[in-house]
């Protein structure tokens, strides 16, 4: 009787161990490629600019209406990559960037929507949104990246 019950714990163990092993090569590379081709996609629709160490990357926004009590408003939305082509770690961050409409406001990002922040190692990445919300008369021209009020780098949206 304590054999067969030392027989099932035993397979019960092993069962659970291999549950837990590492997934197999194969797996990882499958994973890896579709990561890879995901940051291609995204990466493919992006202008890429250099500034302060950084090749930053900005997406063309999506747009998405949205009425708030009664004044109708526009929410832009771009993806941001940006890598730390430098040797020293650097700093990026929604917070970094406005949104210049035509007919020449500035637009800080909305804090209410999800932004992003954090160092950059050297020769890693960092990706994010940035999210601006316009009335509905307002139209956006340019996308600034700004430090300490000092435009590094624009982009043209429309």
């Amino acid at each position: 009787m304590k054999k067969i019950a030392m027989l099932i714990s035993s397979l019960a163990l092993l069962v659970g161990l291999a549950a837990c092993t590492k997934p197999s090569q194969s797996e990882t590379d499958k994973k890896t490629a579709q990561t890879e081709v995901s940051q291609a996609t995204s990466t493919e629709t992006a202008e890429s600019l250099v500034a302060d160490g950084l090749r930053i990357s900005v997406s063309k926004p999506s747009v998405d209406k949205s009425n708030n009590g009664e004044q109708k408003q526009t929410i832009y939305t771009f993806q941001v990559i940006g890598e730390n082509i430098s040797s020293d770690t650097k700093g990026l961050g929604s917070i970094d960037f406005v949104l210049v409409t035509t007919d020449g406001q500035k637009v800080n990002i909305d804090p209410e929507m999800e932004s992003f922040g954090d160092e950059i190692p050297a020769e890693k990445k960092l990706e994010g949104p940035v999210a601006f919300v316009l009335t509905e008369d307002q139209k956006p021209a340019q996308l600034l990246y700004q430090i300490d009020g000092e435009t590094l780098a624009q982009w043209d949206v429309n």
